[in-house]
């Protein structure tokens, strides 16, 4: 396999964790609103919509430490439904004012036309610090900046314990070795076939093809489109082989992400590892590891990078400002929180 020749590490050593998400991003829709936010009095009492997949309760909550009078109403939408439901109204009256988006999906909104241009609103000097892949994605084909990002996650591979002593006679706190069986594709393949092997089928190294699909796609070299010519990194035609490998193979349970099947291997003790951003310790393993409370830890693995973005909609975009406004707080607060990511070793206690 060339697949570890193509590598570009995206690994950020000191980012500031998504209290939500790896990549999230800030915008506004229907720039042909007549309406202007710039008078609007952010201590006054009035309520802002929000739209995502995931609560994001804690920015919520330190948000109103600032703007005691802003109410935000949180509506979570599942995330398989989300862009439909968003599609649905997004550029209407029906739309929220805020909305999440996943770096899955984020392109497609950035070029939709529906989000408003953030460069009259301060965006340049409040998302300043940003990184600038971040700044990048939330750009549209005009170079308007539609959605800035207010975090970068650093991803992982967290890995059962349980699993990886049974199966790979790996120690709990043995974690060199554990990242010596997840280095390369070439070992994640023989660590997939290993733990097939011992457990007579009833075990996996990976839940679902993400495990092999966001590391590769983080890492790309090139974008889709390069002069107006399609380019495919050959990095992703390998990683097709990888896949089939894993799915034809029996080590890689194939389910489907974000779905009963993939939460529940999270408790089940037969999945070996899942690829995460940062704040997938907090978001999925706190809270589906019912069984398996206190036997994960995190590897670098072949690391990767996700994210969500942040859009506003309509004409409330001060509001979005101050969201941008607050993200330096929010850096300082989540780089030294509990939720901040080692390198080499985490526990999830009961």
């Amino acid at each position: 396999m060339n697949l570890a020749k193509n590598w570009k590490k995206l690994c950020l050593g000191s980012v500031a964790l998504l209290a939500t998400v790896t990549l999230v991003a800030c915008g506004t829709s229907t720039s042909s609103s007549k309406k202007s936010a710039g008078n609007a009095d952010l201590n006054k009492k009035q309520t802002i919509t929000l739209w995502s997949f995931t609560t994001m309760q804690p920015q919520i909550d330190e948000l109103k430490k600032e703007k005691p009078n802003l109410t935000i109403k949180q509506v979570v939408v599942p995330y398989a439904n989300f862009q439909t439901k968003l599609d649905s109204v997004l550029g209407t009256d029906k739309a929220p004012d805020m909305v999440a988006l996943d770096a899955g999906f984020v392109e497609k909104y950035v070029q939709s036309g529906k989000l408003t241009n953030l460069g009259d609103y301060g965006v340049a000097s409040a998302a300043k610090g940003n990184y600038q892949y971040t700044l990048d994605m939330g750009k549209d084909s005009k170079g308007k900046q539609v959605a800035v990002s207010y975090q970068a996650a650093p991803g992982a591979y967290y890995y059962n314990t349980n699993v990886f002593q049974k199966y790979l006679g790996i120690a709990p706190n043995d974690v060199a070795s554990a990242q010596k069986a997840l280095s390369s594709w070439d070992a994640i393949k023989k660590t997939g076939e290993t733990i097939k092997e011992k457990s007579g089928g009833q075990a996996y190294l990976f839940s679902s093809l993400e495990e092999i699909y966001n590391p590769v796609i983080g890492a790309r070299k090139d974008g889709w489109v390069i002069d107006n010519k399609l380019k495919i990194d050959s990095s992703m035609t390998d990683s097709l082989d990888l896949m089939k490998e894993a799915v034809s193979e029996g080590w890689c349970q194939n389910t489907t992400p974000q779905t009963p099947d993939w939460y529940g291997g999270i408790s089940s003790n037969k999945i070996g590892a899942y690829a995460m951003p940062s704040w997938g310790l907090f978001y999925w393993l706190k809270n589906y590891a019912k069984d398996t409370a206190g036997a994960w830890r995190v590897t670098e693995g072949r690391c990767l990078i996700h994210g969500v973005a942040l859009g506003l909609q309509e004409f409330k975009v001060l509001k979005m400002l101050m969201q941008l406004q607050h993200s330096q707080f929010i850096w300082e607060q989540t780089k030294n929180s509990k939720h901040g990511m080692s390198k080499h070793k985490m526990t999830l206690a009961q």
